[in-house]
């Protein structure tokens, strides 16, 4: 269970993961013009209009190998999307796969359904990407997509809570 004192980010993600690592450079200098971050991290003069109340500080992550954007604190649950079936036991060595260079496809031992990795029913969402725009201790969990969007195209917020 997360502490009060907790500190939860936001990770502006890829709406596709099969985007490359550079679409983190680009949102990342877009958001540097726009004047939401500075070049430096520090929270620009129109922060809030990304996430009101702003942020305490922003990070780009770009990685060649795909990696895993999820809550940070108590976990998410994964299950199969046709017949809910939790999927867990088979879904690590699914990712490590696929993070290998192997397809990105789990099969469930339940039910058959083969489906994306990124097709499963995730609570809470997380994310499997190459790259990534973290925003530091955020004054709140609403996040304003629409004027990313408008900069660098379909994109999604995935929280990560930290102790």
């Amino acid at each position: 269970m997360a502490r009060a004192s907790g500190r939860l980010d936001m990770y502006l993600v890829p709406h596709d993961p099969d985007e490359p690592a550079a679409w983190g450079a680009r949102l990342w200098a877009a958001g540097v013009a726009a004047g939401w971050w500075g070049d430096d991290g520090a929270p620009g003069a129109d922060a809030a209009l990304v996430v009101p109340g702003g942020f305490r500080g922003a990070a780009l992550r770009q990685e060649e190998r795909p990696f895993l954007v999820a809550n940070g604190l108590g976990g998410f649950r994964v299950a199969c999307p046709a017949c809910g079936r939790g999927a867990a036991d088979t879904w690590h060595r699914a990712l490590r796969a696929w993070q290998g260079g192997g397809e990105r496809r789990w099969s469930c031992g339940a039910c058959g359904v083969a489906s994306d990795l990124n097709e499963l029913d995730y609570a809470p969402p997380i994310a499997l990407v190459r790259s990534a725009v973290q925003l530091v201790d955020v004054a709140t969990a609403e996040v304003e997509l629409a004027a990313v969007t408008a900069l660098v195209g379909p994109l999604r917020a995935v929280g990560r809570r930290t102790g």
